[in-house]
Formats: C-alpha cells, sequence, structure tokens
C-alpha cells in the first residue's frame, strides 16, 4: 500500500524581465515596472510504504489450506489508519490467532486466539454454524 501526499511548503514571485523577488500584491515590478511575473511553487511529497505478507500452505486433496499466515500492515477502514496485524489460522492443530497493534502506540488494539472450530461470528465467518452432533 503506498499513500501519496502532496504539500506546497513555498511560494515565491519574481519580476519575468529583471527577476527581482516581488510581493504578491505587486502588479508591476518596483524594479522595472514590467507586468509580467514568474512564480515558483515548491512542493513536498510525502511517501508511506506498507508491507503485508500472506502465505498459504495446501495440502493435497484438501480444498481449504491447511495454514493460512497474514503479518504485516492493514488498513483499518474505521479509523482510516494503518496497524499492524497478525493472524493464524491453523487447520491441522484447531487454533485461530488474531493480533491487531496500534503502529504508533504499540498498544494491543484486538486480540483473539481461540480452537478454530469455535471461531464463529466474526469477519467471514459470521455465516457459519455450529455443527452438532
Amino acid at each position: 500500500m503506498l499513500l501519496v501526499s502532496d504539500y506546497m511548503t513555498e511560494k515565491q514571485i519574481f519580476c519575468k524581465e529583471c527577476n527581482q523577488e516581488l510581493n504578491e500584491k505587486d502588479i508591476n515590478c518596483p524594479n522595472c515596472g514590467s507586468k509580467y511575473k514568474h512564480i515558483m511553487l515548491h512542493f513536498e511529497h510525502t511517501i508511506d510504504i506498507s508491507h503485508q505478507l500472506n502465505i498459504k500452505a495446501k495440502k493435497e486433496g484438501i480444498k481449504k489450506p491447511i495454514l493460512e499466515l497474514v503479518q504485516g500492515d492493514d488498513l483499518c477502514k474505521i479509523t482510516n489508519s494503518i496497524n499492524y496485524k497478525e493472524r493464524s489460522i491453523d487447520r491441522g492443530n484447531n487454533k485461530y490467532l488474531e493480533k491487531v497493534i496500534n503502529k504508533k502506540t504499540g498498544k494491543i488494539i484486538y486480540i483473539c486466539e481461540e480452537p478454530l472450530d469455535q471461531h464463529i461470528n466474526h469477519g467471514s465467518a459470521k455465516f457459519k454454524t455450529i455443527k452438532k452432533n
């Protein structure tokens, strides 16, 4: 994910004829009387680069991956901020772990660690039902 923002940090106005620096209010150059201006704008760019690693381990004959790992930066749509996320779905050992950490403060925002077969009513698991024997 790449976020780019522009900020104009400086504006300079010069006479196009004699290169005298002018004020914004100057209509004509006080040095030569020319009305032609050369305007220089200076912009700064801020670039924030985020990364995320996604790994899936599959086993022949089994439809779903036996292991899914997510680790890295994740955009929170509610706060529009980037947090650090770790998620592990281990179907072979029936384990689910998800942890979300605020990148600026290091504070844990969310943590969920439970057996995978009990991980229901969360995200895409909202529509799962518990199988009764």
